[in-house]
This record gives C-alpha cells, sequence and structure tokens, in this order.
C-alpha cells in the first residue's frame, strides 16, 4: 500500500466480477468533498430534497427568486413572463437543465457564473500537451507516473487539485475550453458514486473508467440509458488479489502476526512458547464467488492439499470442485470460508448470522471481496463467543472505520483494505487505464468493456 504510487479511497477484489480495486490511499483521503455519495451500506447519494429544490428555485443560500427578495420581478413556474405571456428565460431554463449554469447566477450543481467556474478550475487544469484535442476528469489520486501519462495526452481536470466541492467542481467542467472533458477517470470503492445525480452534473461525460474492477459504485443501467460507456480493471489484480487472501489465512490458522506480537513485547522468555495454531494443507476451503480471483484463490490452495468446494450464482463446468447451491450447506462442510464474490443486493450480508452458525467453532472466514458481503455485527458476536475459530479481514463495511472490537483480537488478522496494492499492479493500472482512454477517444474497442459489453 505504501509502495511508489499513491492511488485514492480503496475497492476491494471481488472475483465473480473479478472486484478489485487500484492501488491508492485510505478511503478517508479519497472521500470527496460535498458529495454524499451511495455507499456500500446503501447510504443514498448526491443531493437532498431540499438542496434539490433550493438549487432549482433560489440562489442556494435559501433566497427565492420569485419572492422578489432580490428586486427582481417574479417569474412563472413555466419560463413565461409572469405578466404578457410572451416566452422568457426559455434558453436559461435550457442551459441549466444541461448543467452548463447561465452567466451570473447560481445553477443547480453549485456553480455561480463563468467567472466562478474559471476559479474554481483554475489550478485544477494542467496545460493540455501540443496537438492534444480531448480533455478528461480526473477523479481519483493517482501515482506519479500515471499522473504524467495522463498530462503527456490530455487536457486534465483533477478534482482533488481543486478546493471546490464534487458538484461544483463537475458543474464548473462544463465550461472547460476548448470543450467540456468527455471522459472521467473514477476512483472505485464508493467515494464516489456514479449514479443520476452525479451524472446530471456531468451530462457532457461519455465514458466512464474506473480504477476498480468492481462496478458496485457505477449506476450501470443509468449509464447506459445516458449512453455513457464504462471500463473498468478487469483482472489487473487477481493474482495479488487471491495471494493476499492465502496470506491471511495461513496468519491466521498459524498465528504469524500474533506471535510476531508475542515475541516483540519480551513474553516468549517470560511465558514460554506461544500456543500452536493450525495447519492449512487438508483444509475443506469453501470459496464464496468463483471468479477469476475465486479461481486463482482454488488453484494456490489446491497446492497446500486444501479441499476446494464453492458456492456461485451457477456451477462451473470447467472445475472438478463440488458446488453448493446455498453458502449454508457450504458452510456446513467446509473449515474455512472466503470471500470472493461482488458486491449487490443479492450478495450484502452473504455471510450472516446462520452461515457462521453453520462454520462452526473451528471456522475461519476471510473476506477479501467487499464489507457489505459480511454482516460484520454478527461476525463481532460470532468471534466474542467463540463461536468461530477467527478471521482474516481486508475489507470493512464503513471503511476506513474499523469496529474496535476487532483491534484486541488476536485470532483477528486485519489489514487497511490492501490486497491489490503491489508495485506491479500499479505499473499494469497504468497501461490499461490509458489504454481504454486512448480506445475511447479514438473509437475503438474498450480493452476491459463492462458497459457496452
Amino acid at each position: 500500500m505504501r509502495k511508489d504510487f499513491t492511488l485514492a479511497a480503496r475497492s476491494a477484489s471481488s472475483p465473480e466480477s473479478t472486484e478489485a480495486t487500484a492501488a491508492g490511499p485510505s478511503r478517508a483521503e479519497g472521500e470527496p468533498r460535498g458529495w454524499a455519495g451511495r455507499r456500500a451500506d446503501g447510504a443514498s447519494n448526491g443531493w437532498s430534497r431540499e438542496q434539490r429544490a433550493s438549487g432549482r428555485a433560489g440562489f442556494g443560500d435559501g433566497r427565492p427568486r420569485a419572492a422578489g427578495g432580490d428586486g427582481r420581478r417574479p417569474r412563472a413556474a413555466s419560463g413565461l413572463r409572469a405578466a404578457g405571456g410572451r416566452r422568457r428565460g426559455w434558453r436559461r431554463v435550457r442551459e441549466k437543465r444541461r448543467g452548463r449554469g447561465v452567466p451570473g447566477r447560481d445553477n443547480a450543481y453549485g456553480s455561480s457564473s463563468s467567472v466562478h467556474d474559471q476559479q474554481i478550475l483554475h489550478g485544477a487544469t494542467t496545460a493540455p500537451p501540443a496537438g492534444a484535442k480531448h480533455s478528461v476528469l480526473l477523479l481519483r489520486r493517482v501515482n506519479d507516473r500515471l499522473a504524467a501519462e495522463l498530462r503527456a495526452r490530455y487536457r486534465v481536470l483533477n478534482f482533488y487539485a481543486s478546493d471546490a466541492p464534487l458538484p461544483a467542481f463537475l458543474a464548473a467542467s462544463a465550461a472547460a475550453a476548448p470543450e467540456p472533458p468527455r471522459a472521467a477517470v473514477v476512483v472505485g470503492g464508493g467515494a464516489i458514486c456514479v449514479d443520476a445525480a452525479f451524472l446530471d452534473a456531468a451530462p457532457y461525460l461519455r465514458f466512464v473508467v474506473t480504477t476498480a474492477a468492481g462496478v458496485d459504485h457505477i449506476d450501470l443501467a443509468e449509464c447506459a440509458r445516458r449512453g455513457v460507456a464504462v471500463a473498468g480493471a478487469g483482472e489487473v489484480f487477481s493474482s495479488d488479489v487471491a495471494d493476499h487472501a492465502v496470506g491471511l489465512l495461513i496468519d491466521v490458522l498459524r498465528q504469524v502476526s500474533a506471535a510476531d506480537r508475542y515475541v516483540r513485547r519480551g513474553l516468549w522468555p517470560v511465558r514460554g512458547d506461544y500456543p500452536l495454531g493450525s495447519k492449512l494443507s487438508g483444509k475443506r476451503v469453501g470459496i464464496i464467488g468463483l471468479g477469476s480471483i475465486g479461481s486463482l484463490i482454488a488453484k494456490r490452495l489446491n497446492a497446500f492439499g486444501c479441499v476446494i468446494q464453492y458456492h456461485s450464482r451457477t456451477p462451473k463446468d470447467t472445475v472438478s470442485y463440488k458446488y453448493f447451491p446455498d453458502v449454508i450447506s457450504l458452510a456446513r462442510e467446509s473449515d474455512v470460508l472466503i470471500v470472493a464474490c461482488a458486491l449487490n443486493d443479492e450478495t450484502r450480508h452473504i455471510v450472516s448470522k446462520e452461515v457462521l452458525e453453520a462454520l462452526g467453532e473451528d471456522g475461519v472466514v476471510v473476506n477479501i471481496a467487499r464489507g457489505g458481503n459480511v454482516d460484520e455485527a454478527a461476525l463481532i458476536r460470532a468471534l466474542q463467543g467463540e463461536e468461530i475459530a477467527g478471521a482474516g479481514l481486508d475489507v470493512f463495511e464503513k471503511e476506513p472505520e474499523v469496529p474496535a472490537e476487532f483491534l484486541s483480537m488476536d485470532n483477528v488478522v486485519l489489514t487497511a483494505h490492501e490486497a491489490v496494492f503491489t508495485t506491479e499492479s500499479g505499473s499494469d493500472l497504468c497501461d490499461l487505464m490509458i489504454g481504454n482512454l486512448e480506445a475511447f477517444f479514438d473509437g475503438m474497442p474498450l480493452l476491459t468493456p463492462v458497459l457496452p459489453k
């Protein structure tokens, strides 16, 4: 994670749809200002109903346009003159609906004027290279290499170089010269959610490329309705996430991190040998989601002599592992559960209280998918009650916040959503992001298309 690249908020990998995010700092750094994105916990996105109403009908400070408080004459809601019937203000209404703003007036997304737009973009826009034709909206922190590659090809409008809230930044970007950015590079993991409110604020966008392979932070139906193409990180992170999952499992079973702390505290000569751990070979490992990452985890653990079984939407004809149609029956026949599936309505809290009870007191849970895949409260209760043996967690429901209960448990191994982070994956991601942008602007097929497929 602290390698030579620092990308923004993280998104875990999820094998069924190859969910993995790009390298970057903590979500605390990636959280955008002034934007309530829909998170994995289901919180709402975009502006409140009251904010929307004030944005359309007032100046954003609570003064209604029609009340005459600013000395202006009231105007009919339809865009006609209040008296006389002649059409008035149709251009302003049309421009606002397109998110372009009206000089001298606040629009619905926080921009007040063309001068204000330029102030917002000042310092956040890089000078375009000679011959550059296109602009790119950068909505994540990036490493030096990717930043340089983007600047070498495009005019870059960098949200993280601006002090403006995200809605205002998106609205101001509509005024970017020589044209608004048609493509955006977006962080994964829910720090920024590309949904209807986002697209309302950025109607100029026609392509979104996310540094995550998972797309639970993107409303694909809304993008499809508006003709916005989407690309992800594909399988760039699959091997790294699979390695990390195996590492977490070995650490929990053999108590590597706990024994390390024991030695560093000087307890070995005082209390004697550290308690024994449990062997990996021979364990029955149930994998939830046998996609790209899940398959690579299975391959690695098969080499350790583990018995592999799995649950997925449908059985896989290409493998000989035993298939279970539901997670409870899989847990009942497993010593270890590894969560490696996408997060959606069907898989939220797929590891539930009932699943943990079926796993039993000797069972171990490893999660490298999404925090929302596991009922965190139920997991804490199961660990406190010694209903399961331990857990290895790279992702959490409310990142970067981690429940305090986990911190005092020696049988729980925690990492900061870093399963995807290696120097090599950072370099590969850079190549992929640039390749997808070039393909879009050249009218060629995307390298890792999510929409259209």
